[in-house]
């Protein structure tokens, strides 16, 4: 039997060999799994999704990066920035305290012993205790006390002789936070000769029996009847010492005060810590020159 051989215009097909040998078909790969896309996901009516971040109006968008295997971070935006709160500072006027601070104790220790030597030593001692101050408020009170400070200051002033003083405020303890019977207590430099006229003048200016008590003050420490304190003028107007005084030195007396708003203690300036030193500096200086003009 004779094949056939088609022609295709002048060009022939090479005839097909037939072999006995079965076909192998070729096997086929599956198609690659593709992961469905977010539309094609199905989601319910009734599903409860998250709430979309707010948007930042304005913001610079960070650019993406896109890596192998990174794909979700480009879709995440920059976190806000919550904004810091400072913690208000509360005034000086405004602060309670329940004692002396440390640098106050130290400062009006240094000043009791320092005024017998530059010849002005705090040999008067004034309490004042004006009627009804626990029906006045904290800011009525400092209005008081400033008045009374400035008074002394015009007096000393108008009978020509230099301020030398220091005072502190005090009050009972009712609580933390309640005290009554709150006083202030000074100590001032009054020469011998005005002594009678200031005594005169100052009681007048509160009303009340007891409402300015005037007594003489003196630079000495003694003992307590019992041994266990020790006591003078300084330590009586600093019985509210801090505890970083008292902790080591059980000598000291001490006695809780209430709570005092605003400033507790002051000091003239001819005797704070700076006034000193700079005194001592010079008291060092003088020495010196007269020690070399004697040698010399």
């Amino acid at each position: 039997m004779e094949a056939l051989i088609p022609t295709y215009g002048s060009r022939s097909v090479p005839p097909l060999r037939i072999s006995n040998r079965p076909v192998v078909q070729p096997v086929q790969s599956p198609p690659p799994l593709t992961q469905p896309t977010p539309c094609e996901t199905s989601i319910p009516a009734n599903a409860n999704l998250p709430e979309p971040p707010p948007s930042r109006v304005g913001a610079r968008a960070k650019p993406s990066v896109q890596g192998d295997g990174d794909a979700t971070r480009a879709g995440r935006s920059r976190p806000e920035r919550h904004r810091r709160v400072r913690k208000r500072r509360i005034p000086k006027h405004r602060k309670i305290s329940l004692v002396l601070t440390p640098a106050e104790y130290d400062a009006f220790k240094a000043a009791w012993a320092h005024a017998p030597r530059r010849g002005t030593p705090l040999n008067t001692f004034v309490t004042f205790r004006p009627a009804g101050v626990d029906a006045m408020t904290a800011d009525e009170r400092w209005r008081l006390w400033s008045w009374l400070l400035k008074k002394l200051d015009q007096y000393a002033r108008s009978q020509s002789f230099e301020l030398v003083r220091g005072w502190v405020r005090e009050s009972k303890r009712i609580s933390k936070t309640i005290a009554e019977g709150e006083h202030l207590h000074v100590l001032i430099w009054i020469p011998h000769e005005h002594q009678r006229h200031f005594r005169k003048v100052v009681t007048g200016w509160l009303d009340g029996r007891y409402a300015v008590v005037i007594k003489p003050a003196d630079h000495v420490t003694y003992l307590s009847d019992n041994g266990n304190k020790v006591l003078s003028a300084v330590g009586y107007v600093t019985k509210a010492a801090p505890p970083q005084r008292t902790r080591y030195n059980p000598l000291i007396a001490y006695e809780k005060s209430g709570p005092i708003q605003g400033k507790r203690a002051g000091l003239t300036r001819n005797l704070t810590p700076k006034a000193i030193a700079a005194w001592r500096a010079q008291r060092f200086n003088d020495n010196e020159v007269r020690a070399a003009g004697a040698a010399a």
